[in-house]
Order: C-alpha cells, then sequence, then structure tokens
C-alpha cells in the first residue's frame, strides 16, 4: 500500500461497499488501511469510510472513524452530518450542525429538509430566516439562482398541510423552478383543492414551465378528490394529445380508473383499466368500487377464476368477498 495508484483502488472499493450496503467488506478495507502505516490516518480515505458507515447504517463506527482524525476538514464534517441526515438522527445531527466550524448550503438544507419530514416546521422556519441573516455570498447566490432553500422549506410546510404558509414561500421565493410549481400541485392534491390545482396549472403555463408526468398526476389527484370527474378526464386525454412526450404511466391510469369507479362509472374504470394491460394496483382500485357499488358480476369477473394468476391472489379475493357481503347486506 506504498504507491498512488493503491489510494485510487482503496477509494474506489469504500464507495462500492458503501453503494452495496456491504457493511463486512467495507469493515475489512478499514482494518486494512487502519494496519498500514502508509494510509492509517488519510484523511481522503477515512471521509469516504465515514460516508460508508454512514450508508450501512453504522453511525458508531461512522463517529469513530471522524474523531480519530486529527483536523477533520469541511468535507469532514459534511459528510458525518449527512450520515445522521441519512439515517434520520435528528438530534445527533443538529448538535454536529453546531459544532461545525463552516456550513455550506448542502449542511443548511439537509437540516432544513429533515426538520419538515419531522413536521418540526416552526423549526425549520428559524432556521430558514438564519439562513437569510447570514447575507453570505453563498445563500444570496443560491436563493437568487436555483432556489434549493426556498423549495426545502416550501416542501416542509406543503408536507405539514400548512397551504397558507406554503403559499407565501411560494410566491416569495426569488425565482419559481419546475420543483416549485409540482410541490405546490402535490400540496393541493392532498387536499382536494381542484380549483387551486387548475389555476396553479395554468399560471405555470403561463410562466414557461412544462408540466411533467408529476405534474399530472398531481392534478388528477386533486379532480379525483374533489370529485371532478369530467375535469380529470379532460386532463387525462389532454396528456396524451398535447403532451405526447410524456409517457403515460400506471399511477396515472389507477388514478382515472379509482375516480370513475367512485363516481359510478364502473363500465369506464373497466375500459381504462383493460386498455392498460389490467394493471394490478389499478385493478384492485376497480374491485374497491365494484364493493361500493355492489357490481357483484364485474368483481366475480375481477377476481374470479377466469382471471390472469396475478390478479388472483388474497388481497383480491378479500375484496370479492366484501362485495358479496356488502351486496347481500343491501338485498
Amino acid at each position: 500500500m506504498s504507491n498512488a495508484w493503491q489510494q485510487r483502488d482503496l477509494a474506489s472499493a469504500i464507495q462500492l461497499c458503501g453503494d452495496a450496503r456491504d457493511h463486512a467488506a467495507g469493515s475489512r478495507i478499514h482494518a486494512d488501511i487502519a494496519g498500514s502505516r502508509r494510509w492509517n490516518g488519510d484523511r481522503y480515505l477515512a471521509n469516504l469510510l465515514i460516508e460508508m458507515y454512514g450508508k450501512c447504517g453504522d453511525l458508531g463506527a461512522a463517529r469513530a472513524v471522524f474523531d480519530n482524525l486529527g483536523s477533520p476538514n469541511r468535507f469532514s464534517w459534511t459528510i458525518l452530518f449527512a450520515a445522521y441526515a441519512r439515517n434520520g438522527k435528528l438530534e445527533d445531527a443538529r448538535r454536529v450542525f453546531e459544532e461545525m466550524p463552516e456550513r455550506g448550503i448542502v449542511v443548511w438544507n439537509s437540516l432544513l429538509s429533515l426538520l419538515g419530514k419531522r413536521g418540526m416546521i416552526a423549526e425549520a422556519e428559524r432556521v430558514f430566516e438564519a439562513m437569510k441573516g447570514r447575507r453570505n455570498a453563498l445563500f444570496d447566490a443560491i436563493s437568487d439562482k436555483d432556489g434549493v432553500s426556498w423549495n426545502t422549506i416550501l416542501a416542509a410546510y406543503a408536507q405539514a398541510g400548512d397551504l397558507t404558509s406554503a403559499s407565501s414561500i411560494f410566491l416569495g421565493a426569488p425565482e419559481r423552478s419546475s420543483i416549485s410549481w409540482n410541490t405546490m400541485l402535490a400540496s393541493t392534491s392532498g387536499f382536494a383543492c381542484a380549483a387551486q390545482a387548475m389555476e396553479l396549472f395554468h399560471e405555470m403555463a403561463i410562466e414557461g414551465h412544462s408540466p411533467d408526468q408529476l405534474s399530472f398526476s398531481s392534478l388528477l389527484n386533486a379532480c379525483s378528490h374533489a370529485g371532478s370527474i369530467d375535469q380529470s378526464l379532460l386532463l387525462f386525454h389532454a396528456m396524451a394529445r398535447d403532451h405526447q412526450e410524456l409517457l403515460i404511466e400506471s399511477q396515472h391510469v389507477t388514478t382515472m380508473v379509482d375516480a370513475l369507479g367512485r363516481a359510478g362509472r364502473t363500465l369506464a374504470a373497466q375500459e381504462l383499466a383493460e386498455d392498460d394491460g389490467r394493471d394490478a394496483v389499478a385493478v384492485r382500485s376497480l374491485l374497491g368500487a365494484c364493493r361500493i357499488h355492489h357490481n357483484v358480476e364485474l368483481s366475480t369477473r375481477l377476481a374470479g377464476e377466469n382471471s390472469s394468476p396475478p390478479l388472483r391472489c388474497g388481497s383480491n379475493f378479500s375484496l370479492l368477498a366484501n362485495t358479496y357481503s356488502a351486496t347481500a347486506a343491501v338485498l
């Protein structure tokens, strides 16, 4: 282990172990490095070991490697913070955050995201305001150009269901990217805000952002949950007609099958499910609609003896039994 090229080999091996979550192999490489006078204490390899252990979930080993570094650099601190954040260890991540001699924008955004996922919106807001208060060149450049930090706090509010605050952040952002628009669209889908979703969709086009699969998925969900079936159909057909570059995915079909089925339009839902090759999730959604509307004939045909093997499963048989039971109760 005395040649420069061997460092590259060791680095590649450590990264492969991390990507494969192969803790045993990574530990053996670590032991080889620790026993080498040449590479023991090498900061570059140590940083990679911290990252590898973090990916494998062994945060004790990651911290031990960090503590053994004589002089951790900015990357060492960032990698250790990321290891805790990746594993959802908020308090440990915050302690590292407070100890860091300098914090890059990636670290700030990671902390924001972690707080948002935990629903700690007030704390996330304080961190965001602290970022803005710094007014250093790094934050100003980021906030004015790609809005990563704005999108992170926007997502935190949206995930918490605080649409008023999310809208305020969205409107106040220096630049609204496709991520910003999709985050707002996704927030409306969870609250059946069809009118607001459609308004956002049109404003998105006016500002020159083309919708993608995620945009249409959110729109379809919002309209479906609001009971706007005809609007859902118009969007679904518009996606196929006006946005042929976008691939209609099973989630789009399933949303439409679910919307049509719940509205009692089981024939249209069945045709759509069959056009999609009887996707298992779409069929399960249709079976749920059969239970609601007491359609024993269709339910039997979908999950009964004549159906394909993937559809003859326990959950579908359970839905079929529920349909029989619900129908018998109203006869």
